[in-house]
């Protein structure tokens, strides 16, 4: 039931196309804009013996503009349904915003 009865009549009407056109856009997104959800679970006193349990994944689309690095300027924190993106070092003017895109343990 994606689409109305009467749009499945003729799939080459603009309703049809429109909605084949928005799911496609979403579908292609949810490939490579999609974050894990990680819950991080301290276990004793030490950071090291914590874990990172994976409750998800959600699509944010303004975040994935961020490039990739391993040596990343920003860190994201989800709050809810919400994700958070915070500098953890000075980003000057011009510079370019960093994420890491996988798996980040601060040990420290």
């Amino acid at each position: 039931n994606w689409f109305p009865s009467e749009a499945c009549k003729d799939v080459n009407s603009a309703q049809f196309k429109y909605i084949a056109a928005l799911m496609m856009k979403h579908i292609q997104a949810c490939a490579c804009n999609a974050y894990e959800i990680n819950e991080f679970v301290k276990k004793g006193t030490s950071m090291v013996n914590s874990e990172s349990l994976e409750l998800g994944g959600a699509v944010y689309p303004t975040i994935s503009l961020s490039n990739h690095s391993c040596a990343a300027n920003t860190s994201r924190i989800n709050y809810g349904t919400y994700c958070c993106v915070r500098a953890i070092r000075t980003i000057f003017p011009n510079e370019k915003v960093y994420d890491n895109y996988g798996l980040f343990y601060h040990t420290e």
